[in-house]
Protein backbone atom coordinates (compact mmCIF):
# COMPACT_ATOMS: atom_id res chain seq x y z
CA UNK A 1 0.00 0.00 0.00
CA UNK A 2 2.67 2.30 0.93
CA UNK A 3 4.42 1.93 -2.84
CA UNK A 4 1.19 2.25 -4.35
CA UNK A 5 0.58 5.93 -2.22
CA UNK A 6 4.33 6.62 -2.85
CA UNK A 7 3.96 5.88 -6.76
CA UNK A 8 0.69 7.51 -6.89
CA UNK A 9 2.15 10.61 -4.97
CA UNK A 10 5.32 10.68 -8.17
CA UNK A 11 2.70 10.04 -10.98
CA UNK A 12 0.83 13.24 -9.58
CA UNK A 13 3.47 15.78 -8.91
CA UNK A 14 4.63 14.82 -12.53
CA UNK A 15 2.01 15.33 -14.45
CA UNK A 16 1.36 18.80 -12.24
CA UNK A 17 4.58 19.66 -13.50
CA UNK A 18 3.79 19.11 -16.54
CA UNK A 19 1.84 22.15 -16.94
CA UNK A 20 4.27 24.81 -16.15
CA UNK A 21 7.41 25.82 -16.58
CA UNK A 22 7.98 28.74 -15.28
CA UNK A 23 11.07 30.36 -13.16
CA UNK A 24 10.78 32.11 -9.86
CA UNK A 25 11.46 35.52 -10.79
CA UNK A 26 12.25 35.26 -14.10
CA UNK A 27 15.77 35.55 -13.14
CA UNK A 28 18.75 33.73 -15.37
CA UNK A 29 20.33 31.51 -12.03
CA UNK A 30 21.15 28.25 -13.21
CA UNK A 31 21.32 27.03 -9.93
CA UNK A 32 18.19 27.90 -9.12
CA UNK A 33 15.41 24.62 -8.96
CA UNK A 34 12.55 25.39 -10.97
CA UNK A 35 9.35 26.18 -9.48
CA UNK A 36 5.92 24.87 -10.64
CA UNK A 37 2.23 25.11 -10.20
CA UNK A 38 1.03 21.57 -8.77
CA UNK A 39 -0.91 19.94 -5.70
CA UNK A 40 0.23 17.93 -2.78
CA UNK A 41 -1.77 16.05 -0.34
CA UNK A 42 -3.62 18.42 2.31
CA UNK A 43 -2.93 21.49 0.60
CA UNK A 44 -6.22 22.50 1.12
CA UNK A 45 -6.14 22.53 4.53
CA UNK A 46 -2.71 23.68 5.53
CA UNK A 47 0.27 23.34 3.19
CA UNK A 48 3.53 21.91 4.76
CA UNK A 49 5.59 24.72 6.13
CA UNK A 50 8.84 25.08 7.58
CA UNK A 51 10.73 27.78 10.11
CA UNK A 52 14.54 28.32 9.43
CA UNK A 53 16.42 31.27 10.89
CA UNK A 54 13.23 32.95 11.26
CA UNK A 55 12.06 32.54 8.01
CA UNK A 56 9.19 30.62 6.84
CA UNK A 57 9.36 27.76 3.80
CA UNK A 58 6.52 26.19 1.99
CA UNK A 59 6.97 22.96 -0.13
CA UNK A 60 7.97 23.54 -3.35
CA UNK A 61 4.51 23.87 -5.94
CA UNK A 62 4.82 21.61 -8.32
CA UNK A 63 8.16 19.86 -8.96
CA UNK A 64 9.38 19.48 -5.24
CA UNK A 65 11.43 16.34 -5.47
CA UNK A 66 15.11 17.43 -6.02
CA UNK A 67 18.55 16.72 -5.33
CA UNK A 68 20.34 17.66 -2.04
CA UNK A 69 23.10 20.33 -3.41
CA UNK A 70 26.22 19.74 -2.72
CA UNK A 71 27.45 22.45 -0.94
CA UNK A 72 24.55 22.02 1.26
CA UNK A 73 24.84 22.45 5.13
CA UNK A 74 23.04 20.45 8.05
CA UNK A 75 20.57 22.81 9.66
CA UNK A 76 18.76 20.59 12.37
CA UNK A 77 16.34 17.80 12.54
CA UNK A 78 12.49 18.57 11.65
CA UNK A 79 10.23 19.16 14.42
CA UNK A 80 6.27 18.14 13.44
CA UNK A 81 3.75 20.29 15.38
CA UNK A 82 0.06 20.36 15.41
CA UNK A 83 -1.39 24.07 13.95
CA UNK A 84 -1.04 26.06 10.71
CA UNK A 85 2.04 27.97 11.47
CA UNK A 86 5.52 26.97 12.61
CA UNK A 87 6.48 28.63 15.83
CA UNK A 88 10.25 28.36 16.06
CA UNK A 89 12.88 27.24 13.94
CA UNK A 90 12.87 23.60 12.68
CA UNK A 91 8.84 23.08 13.03
CA UNK A 92 7.28 22.03 10.25
CA UNK A 93 3.54 21.94 10.03
CA UNK A 94 1.55 19.35 7.53
CA UNK A 95 -1.51 17.02 7.61
CA UNK A 96 0.77 13.93 7.26
CA UNK A 97 3.23 12.68 9.41
CA UNK A 98 6.83 13.21 8.67
CA UNK A 99 10.32 13.62 10.32
CA UNK A 100 13.93 14.45 8.96
CA UNK A 101 16.45 16.61 8.12
CA UNK A 102 16.77 20.37 7.27
CA UNK A 103 19.42 21.64 4.66
CA UNK A 104 20.40 25.45 4.09
CA UNK A 105 22.79 26.68 1.12
CA UNK A 106 25.25 29.10 2.22
CA UNK A 107 24.35 32.56 1.19
CA UNK A 108 20.98 31.40 -0.05
CA UNK A 109 17.71 31.99 1.41
CA UNK A 110 15.65 31.76 -1.44
CA UNK A 111 14.87 27.80 -0.70
CA UNK A 112 16.16 25.16 1.64
CA UNK A 113 16.15 21.22 1.19
CA UNK A 114 14.36 18.83 3.37
CA UNK A 115 15.14 15.01 3.50
CA UNK A 116 11.74 13.62 4.64
CA UNK A 117 10.76 10.20 5.67
CA UNK A 118 7.36 10.25 5.76
CA UNK A 119 4.47 7.18 5.87
CA UNK A 120 4.45 7.08 2.30
CA UNK A 121 8.09 7.54 1.09
CA UNK A 122 11.27 7.37 2.75
CA UNK A 123 14.51 9.58 2.59
CA UNK A 124 13.14 11.63 -0.34
CA UNK A 125 14.61 15.49 -0.69
CA UNK A 126 12.58 18.16 -0.87
CA UNK A 127 12.47 22.25 -2.33
CA UNK A 128 11.00 24.64 0.30
CA UNK A 129 10.56 28.15 -0.69
CA UNK A 130 11.02 31.12 1.41
CA UNK A 131 7.43 32.96 1.77
CA UNK A 132 7.60 36.27 0.82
Amino acid sequence: MKKFLFIFLIALLSCACLSCNSKKGGGNDTNSPEITEGTLLGADEIYPTVMVNGYLYEWRRGRALHYLPNDSIYYGDINHIDGKNPEKNCDFVSVFPVSGQIYTVPDNIDYVYLQLTTNWAEEFTVVFDLIE
